[in-house]
């Protein structure tokens, strides 16, 4: 039975940037991801087996105008229950990175949400072996050549990063409410 779960960031310190010289921002109307600049997005609760299989997973975030130029890797976290970004020199750059990505490149995107497939990268964290429902997971974008992006923030408007994951349940039972996501999940 295929479920459908939507996650948006919660928190001001689970969305961050870091700059070409390891600082950190955790505040701020958006998220700069440059040549050499990070950007990273935290969703907790993540109500996902282990054992599920991942249909698709979509990351949408939304671009602000004046810089839309991409060039950049998707990616996540490498580790089971993802820590919030703190303001450690480097914190986005230190951590371990999933060996799937999703590397991106466009020109002129304009305004408004933009949507990146990610279930192979989703997949590889749902696949770790004490991966576990309920635990916390980082997108990462790392910023390529020519990158001139800035995706709007939490401190911003808290529904401008989105995550989207539609899983085949290896759970079956009654509807279960969950903070966080539209609706339920079978489990």
């Amino acid at each position: 039975m295929a479920d459908t779960l939507n996650y948006q960031v919660t928190a001001s310190s689970d969305d961050a940037q870091e700059d070409s010289s390891t600082n950190m921002t955790l505040t701020g109307a958006s998220i700069r991801v440059d040549n050499g600049w990070y950007g990273g997005f935290r969703f907790d609760n993540i109500a996902v087996a282990q054992a599920d299989t991942i249909i698709v997973a979509r990351f949408t975030a939304t671009l602000d105008p004046t810089y839309d130029d991409m060039s950049f890797t998707l990616q996540c976290e490498d580790i089971d229950d993802s820590p919030t970004f703190t303001t450690t020199s480097g914190d986005i750059s230190n951590r371990t990175l999933t060996t799937a990505s999703v590397t991106v490149v466009r020109t002129a995107q304009g305004t408004g949400p933009h949507v990146f497939d990610i279930t192979d990268v989703i997949q590889e964290v749902i696949d770790r072996g004490s991966w576990a429902s309920g635990n916390a997971l980082s997108v990462i974008l790392s910023g390529g050549a020519g990158a001139n992006e800035r995706f709007y923030s939490y401190d911003n408007a808290s529904d401008y990063a989105l995550l989207e994951i539609i899983i085949n349940s290896a759970a079956a039972g009654g509807l279960l409410t969950h903070p966080g996501m539209s609706g339920g999940m079978r489990g």
